[in-house]
């Protein structure tokens, strides 16, 4: 597990590596997104991303991490049958993007 810290400096280091663009898109992103239910939907919120999941193998060097808007990172979860991990739990990747209202 690595400290909370230590992800702060690498959410700044990635930020500023990828100019506040998502990898995959190239959406500009938000440094802080609207939550609903708990759950942060504002599509330009940026993301810290592993490129190869932790439970993957996935390690959290900054080579795996990229920004992703949520839109991306729900996206790319979805397509690996993932769910989301977050302050009420883990949830259904198709139900968060309801709630937040991101078409896929």
């Amino acid at each position: 597990m690595i400290a909370l810290k230590d992800k702060r400096r690498l959410r700044v280091a990635v930020w500023d590596r990828d100019n506040g663009r998502c990898r995959y898109c190239g959406k500009v992103c938000e440094w802080s997104g609207i939550r609903v239910t708990g759950i942060l939907c504002d599509d330009n919120f940026g993301i810290l991303e592993h490129v190869i999941p932790t439970r993957k193998g996935g390690t959290w060097k900054i080579e795996n991490l990229v920004l992703a808007c949520i839109y991306c990172n729900a996206k790319k979860a979805l397509l690996n049958g993932e769910t989301i991990s977050c302050e009420h739990g883990a949830i259904d990747i198709e139900r968060f993007m309801r709630i937040a209202g991101i078409q896929l």
